[in-house]
């Protein structure tokens, strides 16, 4: 059994707008799943459903732009139940299913449901590959991040000592 960290029992859930449940990481997951099931080139497609939540559209353009950066074609189906992505993403003969819903939680909350092309919940394997190429994402943003902050503190160095600089040109 995996640790689920990312993945719960049943997706990704929490408060929307906060880690892990934010546009970014919706994002990233969409482009993870477009890569692990767009394995050649034929046309591959993602059927995505979402319940009434406003932050579910947000999740659901977030995702969207995840899959299509990966070359999927993406099916949006509007307010469903949840039940209804498994059975159309096997009906369409989608490669991947996803729902946005936080189901009974609070309307603060939100969730991402992902479902296999048999119209089932992923297996643990598929989640594990799904959260390490998110993991592998975050630590290069990280990475890039402290980058910046290594730049910023250069600059602010420099600023000093020209400030410093300047201070002893004028009590010259």
């Amino acid at each position: 059994m995996i640790k689920r960290k990312y993945f719960g029992t049943d997706g990704v859930r929490g408060l929307a707008n906060a880690f892990p449940m934010t546009p970014d990481i919706a994002l990233k997951l969409g482009a993870a799943a477009g890569r692990h099931f767009r394995k050649d080139q034929k046309q591959h497609r993602v059927v995505i459903g979402k319940d009434t939540r406003r932050s579910s559209y947000m999740f659901e353009n977030a995702l969207t732009a995840g899959f299509t950066s990966t070359g999927m074609d993406v099916y949006l189906l509007g307010p469903v139940p949840t039940p209804a992505v498994g059975v159309l993403t096997r009906s369409m003969r989608a490669d991947v299913g996803v729902m946005i819903s936080a189901s009974h939680n609070s309307y603060l909350d939100n969730g991402i449901k992902f479902f296999g092309p048999e119209g089932f919940k992923l297996s643990d394997k598929v989640e594990l590959r799904l959260k390490n190429f998110l993991m592998m994402k975050l630590n290069m943003l990280h990475l890039k991040i402290l980058e910046w902050l290594k730049e910023l503190m250069m600059l602010s160095v420099d600023i000093w000592n020209l400030q410093n600089q300047l201070f002893h040109v004028k009590n010259f």
